[in-house]
């Protein structure tokens, strides 16, 4: 159980359990920046970021870095001025794996099952409260740095086949076949449609080699997320 979660779907402990339409975001005083925001752990986990609208731009990423819901940083004043820019009245940033890190690299190799799982469940939650869900991919080519951000890409993309996902990126795809991350973007780019289907294929034909390397069964590849409360 998290005891300091501020919890995305509707504020009671079973909220894994809660049906879609009984979702909600949490919503911040009116003199903060974003009216979008859940957390937990004392902030140091962050699951949502931003601002309502009848048209939102749900935006995945990496991991969260220094925006709150008082202030912004680099990557979500980018992400807003696109989503402006590109015909949408509000926008979610979301990630991949919900601990906050100014440099994905320093994060612990070892997953934190509880977070990945509460993130799941929060981004499979968002999409499903949306008409006509359109999802910016994000994460940019070190996807691969951290064997959890591969795992919960497969995970998401499995939990969300059912319904009507619009997957976009922005700008070109990189030379490694990795959608941008918004970091390094010119506002004169637009969306594509990405085939996250042979993406995901991709991820999974990359990782397999660099763990038969390693001798790494192929079924670990695989392995689900499981709720964890």
């Amino acid at each position: 159980m998290l005891e300091e979660s501020r919890d995305v779907l509707g504020g009671c402990s079973g909220a894994q359990d809660e049906t879609l339409e009984n979702f909600r975001h949490r919503i911040f005083r009116k003199n903060s920046m974003f009216d979008i925001y859940a957390n937990a752990r004392d902030d140091a986990w962050r699951f949502t970021l931003g601002q309502s609208g009848t048209r939102k731009l749900l935006t995945i990423g990496l991991n969260p870095s220094t925006a709150t819901k008082e202030k912004s940083d680099p990557t979500a004043t980018r992400v807003r001025k696109v989503a402006q820019d590109n015909g949408f009245d509000g926008f979610i940033m979301l990630n991949l794996y919900p601990i906050r890190a100014t440099d994905f690299r320093t994060l612990p190799r070892e997953v934190d099952e509880k977070a990945l799982a509460q993130n799941i469940r929060t981004i499979e939650a968002l999409v499903g409260a949306e008409k006509d869900p359109i999802i910016w991919a994000a994460w940019g080519e070190n996807i691969a740095y951290h064997s959890f951000f591969e795992r919960a890409l497969r995970e998401l993309y499995s939990r969300l086949q059912p319904r009507n996902v619009n997957w976009v990126h922005f700008g070109t795809i990189t030379a490694s076949g990795h959608p941008r991350h918004p970091s390094r973007l010119a506002y004169a780019w637009s969306f594509s449609p990405l085939d996250i289907e042979s993406y995901v294929a991709s991820l999974n034909s990359s990782a397999q080699a660099r763990h038969g390397r390693l001798n790494v069964p192929s079924a670990l590849l695989k392995e689900p997320i499981l709720s964890a409360d």
